[in-house]
This record gives structure tokens, sequence and C-alpha cells, in this order.
């Protein structure tokens, strides 16, 4: 779940993994972010990102190797919350 912080305007939210510790990256999805001025009556912007649901690492990859990042198309501040579990 992504939320904004205050006010955004329209831009995008990619995200990427890292499965060698952060050496390289590379880019797994793209979230719009549309432009939204909290108040009152309107909530901030917020998204869940479904092509992230269920994703599952495999293979030789490292748990403690695998980073995923989040970066900003425009420089606004976002709360990214994660939710996972272990099988």
């Amino acid at each position: 779940m992504i939320v904004a912080t205050g006010t955004t305007t329209a831009g995008m939210i990619r995200f990427f993994l890292s499965t060698d510790g952060g050496t390289t990256k590379r880019m797994i999805t793209e979230v719009p972010v549309a432009a939204v001025t909290p108040g009152t009556s309107a909530p901030a912007w917020q998204a869940s990102v479904p092509q992230l649901v269920d994703l599952v690492l495999q293979g030789q990859v490292s748990s403690a190797s695998c980073t995923l990042y989040a970066s900003t198309h425009v420089a606004e501040t976002f709360n990214i919350h994660v939710f996972g579990s272990t099988y």
C-alpha cells in the first residue's frame, strides 16, 4: 500500500528489485500517481500495487541479499507499507 503524505502532482512511483545486495537493480513495475490536494472532503492519494502481490523470490536467491527499492518520479513524500509472510 502506498499513501501520500500530502499534496501530489502527476508522476510515477517505480519499484526495483535487487538480488545481489543492491549492486544491480531491475525495475519490476511502476504505479501512476494522480494529482490530489487532500482536504476535509478529499483523502490523500493512495494505491495498492497488485503487481507485487504474491511476489515470490525463487531459485538461488539469498533472502539476505534481496532488496525491494522504490523511487518517486517527482520529489514528493510517500509512505510505503509492505506486508509479507514466510512459508
